[in-house]
């Protein structure tokens, strides 16, 4: 049986956080369509699985060692650059900029 991309996303995206404070699962990896949806669950409180928490962290670090210390950027005067400082793990101060700027994306 085929899905359409948003069917896929929704199979996906499937974790049980109907319970606040109960630990839930996502799917490693993430697919970016599951990405609004766990900061929605991590917003309200509602805490990961253990397990997937050190996955997540494991994937980050894979990532994040791979990458520059100081990466190049290409823009245009099209889409505007916004720079963030370090926020210090402050959760909620990055979800108030995404939700002022929107979510990173390939235009901004």
């Amino acid at each position: 049986m085929k899905h359409t991309a948003a069917e896929r996303a929704a199979l996906t995206c499937e974790f049980n956080s109907s319970l606040k404070g109960t630990p839930f699962d996502i799917p490693i990896p993430v697919d970016p369509a599951c990405i609004p949806r766990l900061i929605q669950s991590l917003r309200n409180q509602q805490i990961l699985n253990p397990g997937t928490l050190h996955s997540l962290l494991s994937l980050a670090t894979q990532y994040f060692t791979a990458q520059p210390n100081v990466p190049e950027l290409l823009f245009s005067e099209k889409h505007p650059v916004i720079v963030v400082g370090d926020v210090h793990g402050l959760f909620f101060d990055v979800c108030s900029i995404f939700s002022t700027e929107g979510m990173p994306n390939p235009e901004n």
